[in-house]
């Protein structure tokens, strides 16, 4: 044989079974799809929730150059406060500089709010705009992000929370859920 028609040959071969392994992973995973039924919310329970959080340490890390740069953090814990002074849990906050100019940084927020002994939260995430080598966010000046899911009694959780720092260490955090009930088949 030649090796031009050896080459071919050889190539013909391994698309040949290249294209059998591909059609075995998109027939299982079209079976797999076809077979998992997702279970719809048979109802949606509205859960309103006013709290401070009030932080009672935060960490600050210079990531990269030295100085406000992008990839600056800075994290904060601290308690959940109700409307009596009661702590009723804590908070746990990671925010990460991802623009960053000389009066101000874009920040990704992570936060998880934690009730009780902790079997109950819901998490937030997005973004928003911050002081310049701080990390904080300006007195007075709400932030509004999305509630991306929880465990416990907030399990499957959706809405939005409203978050506005009142004072040096206290945030005023009041959150919409809205949270899933799947019947007798799920919990609740």
């Amino acid at each position: 044989m030649k090796p031009k028609f050896l080459s071919l040959l050889c190539a013909l071969f391994a698309g040949a079974l290249a294209h059998i392994a591909l059609s075995g992973a998109v027939f299982a995973q079209d079976n797999y799809s076809k077979s998992t039924k997702l279970r719809q919310p048979v109802q949606w329970t509205k859960v309103e929730l006013n709290f401070i959080g009030r932080q009672t340490d935060r960490i600050v890390n210079d990531n990269g150059p030295v100085g406000h740069s992008i990839s600056d953090t800075a994290d904060s814990y601290g308690e959940l406060i109700d409307a009596q002074k009661k702590i009723i849990g804590r908070f746990d906050v990671i925010t990460r500089a991802t623009d960053v100019w000389s009066d101000g940084e874009v920040r990704m927020v992570f936060a998880e709010y934690t009730f009780g002994e902790g079997r109950d939260s819901y998490v937030i995430f997005g973004g928003g705009k911050f002081l310049a080598n701080t990390g904080r966010a300006e007195l007075s000046k709400p932030h509004v992000f999305p509630v991306t899911g929880g465990k416990g009694l907030y399990l499957g959780a959706t809405g939005q929370c409203t978050v506005m720092r009142v004072h040096a260490v206290d945030t005023q955090v009041q959150c919409t859920l809205f949270v899933p009930h799947f019947g007798d088949k799920g919990r609740r």
